[in-house]
């Protein structure tokens, strides 16, 4: 059972991510994947987890560290590096984003 979350989450995250780039263009998974730079670990354990087999746990477990790790790099690390730290800390911080959300 645990496996097979770890297979569905790594598919729900391969197949939202590349989503818009298919539709857009009709394109492979594994192309559309291999554009933005997710790893062909992810791609083969969706393969595999929707068409074939389920994986070893532990397999499905170390690919979900991959996961998590390129989630890290593409996204969240960017996000990050997009907001500015000033001195008064949290409190500008704040105000930072709600005048961008609301500009």
């Amino acid at each position: 059972m645990v496996a097979m979350l770890y297979c569905t989450a790594i598919l729900r995250l391969v197949n939202c991510v590349i989503e818009k780039t298919r539709k857009r263009t009709g394109i492979s998974i594994a192309d559309a994947a291999d554009a933005i730079g997710i790893p062909r670990r992810l791609i083969d354990v969706r393969h595999e987890g929707s068409h074939r087999d389920l994986l070893a746990l532990t397999i499905a477990r170390d690919s979900s560290v991959v996961a998590l790790n390129w989630l890290k790099s593409y996204y969240w690390e960017p996000q990050k590096n997009q907001i500015s730290f000033h001195r008064d800390g949290i409190v500008n911080t704040q105000r930072e984003i709600k005048s961008k959300l609301y500009a």
